[in-house]
């Protein structure tokens, strides 16, 4: 007999191993063409056929999963410890829908697919990670960082987490420690290596946007930084932290869970120019504490991140809100009010389309004009085939039998893709 929760439970998402090859017959089969930021831009490698492959290429759930992945409008990339070694997960999802498609290449020929994950289960997954429902203790610690004071930021927890450690093994009270820039940059390199996520510097690798790096003179802006926000005394060549900074330091020392989400959103400029954008977060498990890190400014140099001790309610807010996807702007095409076009493409439609014929996406009338709608298509009863004319030219749909005029890519009555006539034949042949 079933317990109560595992009647409320969402059904599990379906997974499926496919080639290059599978996956590039399914686009070609459903008119998905790969956009910007899509792994199946440069598919490599055919493969052979799994076995299934027939009953794949009819499920109407893996053509949804390979349409989000190869035209998506946000793209995740989730990392998480615990449980299990660090390492990215990447989801595909579209506007205005909580459900996203995971794609991972094992290495070998597989694309492992799996779809749908809820944005639910992500927040789940997050917030598991850092304990989120255990206690949390605030101070209103705040810090704001450039990519040189975050690194010095890293040592300097790892330079107290190592003298508390020789502390207890000699069985004496810890002193506040006092460092050199010398005791720094021998600790940041001390635990770089190997794998070891005890080290604030191994897991500010994995959360950064960018590489971290540090090297004597970024130290010593990192060092000035730090004490023009109060955190540091400087008497000759040794710093020395402030009480508040210390604690900090040394509530970060000892995290058991972290996670680091960055999420890109499609930024539709015009019809024919696509932009992404990116944000990222992350947070820590400290002991007694959560801490959140927002990074802004990101560019392949640099970053900017907002850290401090946060609330529980806080945490999820911002966890929410770099899962769910926003609602669809209004696409308008040049020179057409966006009520008379494609909100997915920016095409002109022409009433009464229920198919955008550059697209294929469904288009659903409503009070302020017309709006997209992800549903499997259901083609409608065929209408009677008619001999080709004068009146009746064009490309006849292989699904309803209406006939589309030429450079049209699906048929506006039921959705389906048009087979192009060959150049110099006539559409009906």
């Amino acid at each position: 007999m079933m317990e109560a929760d595992e009647k409320t439970r969402p059904p599990q998402p379906d997974r499926w191993n496919l080639t290059a090859s599978e996956i590039a017959e399914i686009l070609r089969r459903t008119g998905v063409e790969p956009r910007h930021g899509s792994p199946f831009l440069r598919l490599q490698g055919s493969g052979p056929a799994s076995p299934d492959a027939s009953a794949i290429e009819d499920t109407p759930d893996i053509r949804e999963a390979i349409r989000r992945i190869g035209r998506p409008d946000i793209i995740l990339g989730l990392l998480h410890v615990p449980p299990g070694e660090p390492d990215v997960t990447w989801l595909f999802g579209a506007t205005g829908d909580p459900r996203f498609a995971v794609h991972r290449r094992d290495g070998g020929m597989w694309h492992r697919i799996v779809w749908p994950v809820h944005g639910a289960a992500l927040t789940e997954i997050m917030e598991t990670a850092v304990s989120i429902h255990d206690a949390a203790v605030t101070d209103a610690f705040a810090l704001t960082l450039d990519r040189k004071g975050f690194a010095t930021l890293s040592a300097i927890v790892d330079f107290f987490q190592e003298e508390a450690l020789r502390s207890a093994m000699q069985r004496r009270m810890p002193a506040v420690p006092r460092f050199d820039l010398e005791d720094l940059v021998c600790c940041w390199q001390r635990n770089l290596r190997g794998t070891d996520l005890r080290w604030m510097a191994q897991r500010a690798q994995l959360i950064s946007p960018v590489r971290l790096s540090l090297d004597p003179e970024e130290l010593n802006i990192g060092l000035g930084s730090l004490a023009h926000q109060g955190m540091l005394t400087q008497q000759g060549t040794l710093f020395a932290p402030s009480p508040r900074f210390h604690t900090a330091c040394t509530l970060l020392a000892g995290c058991s869970g972290f996670f680091a989400l960055s999420t890109r959103r499609r930024a539709v400029r015009s019809e024919r120019e696509d932009d992404w954008d990116f944000q990222h977060m992350a947070a820590m498990r400290g002991i007694g504490s959560l801490w959140l890190l927002e990074f802004t400014g990101i560019s392949k140099s640099g970053f900017t991140v907002k850290l401090g001790d946060v609330t529980a309610d806080l945490l999820h807010e911002r966890v929410l809100a770099g899962l769910l996807p926003p609602e669809r702007p209004p696409v308008v095409a040049d020179g057409c009010p966006s009520p008379e076009c494609c909100p997915e493409c920016g095409s002109r439609l022409q009433p009464p389309a229920k198919f955008c014929p550059n697209c294929g996406a469904k288009i659903v009338e409503t009070a302020d004009g017309v709006e997209t709608r992800d549903t499997v298509r259901v083609p409608p009863a065929p209408v009677p085939s008619t001999p080709s004319g004068p009146e009746t030219s064009g490309i006849p749909c292989p699904g309803c039998n209406a006939v589309m005029a030429s450079g049209k890519k699906f048929c506006t009555r039921c959705g389906t893709p048009l087979r192009q006539p060959l150049p110099g034949r006539g559409g009906n042949e």
